[in-house]
């Protein structure tokens, strides 16, 4: 049993009774996946691929709400509710990329728990 996680995926957690090795093989799960669609998205963005972007946002929100992290896939929101590429491209500079950073302590927070250290 898992015991002061201090949040670190706590939602999670919970969801697979308090089990370390189980929440840290889903974490790192969630962890790869994500970094490599965050860098893909963002490629897409440079190259202007504006359904690309909304195609990577839509799987890093849904991995976000499935490891209990909605708060993080509400940053995605307004890129999933765009309807044509000029809005989603106003979208992603206006709304996504000044909170990206909380999508990038997300996968701050998935690496430590991945690697054992927040349930040490």
């Amino acid at each position: 049993m898992v015991e002061n996680i201090d949040g670190a995926f706590a939602e999670l957690s919970r969801w697979l009774q308090y089990d370390a090795a189980r929440t840290r093989r889903i974490v790192a799960a969630f962890h790869r996946v994500t970094v490599r669609d965050l860098l893909a998205m963002e490629h897409a963005a440079a190259r202007g691929e504006w359904g690309e972007v909304r195609w990577r946002a839509d799987r890093i929100s849904m991995g976000c709400l499935h490891v209990g992290e909605g708060h993080a896939a509400a940053c995605l929101e307004p890129l999933l509710e765009a309807q044509f590429g000029f809005s989603l491209k106003t979208l992603y500079f206006a709304s996504y990329a000044p909170r990206r950073g909380s999508l990038l302590r997300l996968v701050e927070r998935a690496a430590s728990v991945a690697m054992g250290e927040a349930f040490a």
